[in-house]
């Protein structure tokens, strides 16, 4: 029962608010994001572009910086058949985590005609619940998991039309899981991961007007130490968390120069 909770602590945030994909954020910039989370299969902007597929940075001219950040506000609820006495079950608790503020923030600069470059930073995943002072509910639970990715990436314009690019993933995240053991041990705390992985992306822009994109994103492999006890055994366990790979295709035209229509499969 103690790793349905642990289950249902973790996911809490997925699947109850359309601002998420999993544990990730739709888009990274209010661009990408009021498009669905486009990015793929066409230009969005130069720091969506870093993240969903750098080879569109040739699409951008000169030095470009922006920067920002999404107040996320999910309302979690949980629920159980299983509730300590003296509370009946079934029991139900809302989370008292409701504001998460994740920054970005991108770098493109066009070196020359053939070559450009670019870095970012973006908090892309991430969730929490917090149910202390719930009448024991859910053992008193809180949970926090933060992640993020700085992408350096470079991009070559082959040809007018098509340009590819790579990109490197440095992922950091931190993970505090806040439980308690049946004895009454404090949780294992927070704990901080480091990770690496890498990006490929082509694009395609025929006449400024169709587009298309392929991008394969590797999986970057987290273990966060001595988080957990999930037997109750009095010993906190490690917990590894992959990011998985992804590989993404999209789709694109500009009928007029302030409208848009793209779809993205990932």
């Amino acid at each position: 029962m103690r790793k349905v909770i642990l289950a249902s602590a973790l996911l809490g945030a997925v699947g109850l608010s359309f601002a998420t994909n999993g544990d990730n954020l739709i888009g990274v910039s209010p661009a990408s994001r009021g498009m669905g989370g486009i990015g793929v299969g066409m230009p969005v902007g130069p720091t969506d572009s870093i993240f969903r597929n750098p080879a569109w940075m040739t699409y951008y001219k000169g030095f470009n910086l922006s920067f920002g950040g999404i107040l996320f506000m999910p309302e979690v609820k949980a629920r159980t058949n299983f509730a300590p006495p003296p509370l009946p079950p079934p029991a139900s608790a809302t989370s008292e985590s409701k504001m998460f503020l994740v920054p970005e923030v991108g770098i493109v600069h066009q070196i020359n005609d053939k070559i450009t470059v670019g870095v970012g930073a973006f908090g892309v995943s991430g969730m929490g619940v917090d149910y202390r002072n719930k009448d024991q509910l859910l053992a008193n639970m809180h949970t926090n998991l933060q992640f993020m990715r700085v992408i350096p990436a470079i991009a070559y314009k082959v040809n007018d039309a098509i340009s590819v690019s790579g990109a490197v993933h440095l992922a950091y995240g931190s993970l505090d899981m806040g439980a308690v053991t049946p004895g009454g041990n404090a949780g294992g705390g927070q704990s901080q991961s480091y990770g690496i992985g890498a990006q490929l992306g082509v694009a395609y822009n025929a006449g400024d007007f169709v587009y298309a994109g392929l991008t394969y994103q590797s999986p970057v492999n987290m273990t966060y130490n001595r988080v957990f006890d999930s037997d109750g055994n009095g010993q906190f366990e490690d917990l590894n968390l992959t990011q998985p790979q992804e590989i993404a295709f999209g789709v694109g035209v500009k009928p007029m120069d302030n409208f848009k229509v793209g779809v993205d499969l990932r």
